[in-house]
């Protein structure tokens, strides 16, 4: 499963509406549309996503777990 389907996961399942998010976030609906259709996101945007439905991304180091 990519990024862009978890957050989609995320968004579905909390009955989030994908337009008010990306709105709140301050990106264009269809410009996000279109990262997630190309699995293209920028990690910038999707923080901001994130940020607005209450999450955060993270990077984990392999070697510490």
């Amino acid at each position: 499963m990519s990024v862009q389907d978890d957050f989609l996961k995320l968004v579905k399942d909390n009955k989030y509406i994908f337009k008010e998010i990306t709105d709140k976030a301050g990106e264009s609906e269809k410009s996000v549309h279109n990262m997630f259709k190309r699995r293209s996101v920028r990690c910038d945007v999707l923080e901001k996503l994130l940020a607005v439905i209450g999450k955060e991304l993270q990077i984990v180091d392999k070697k510490d777990e």
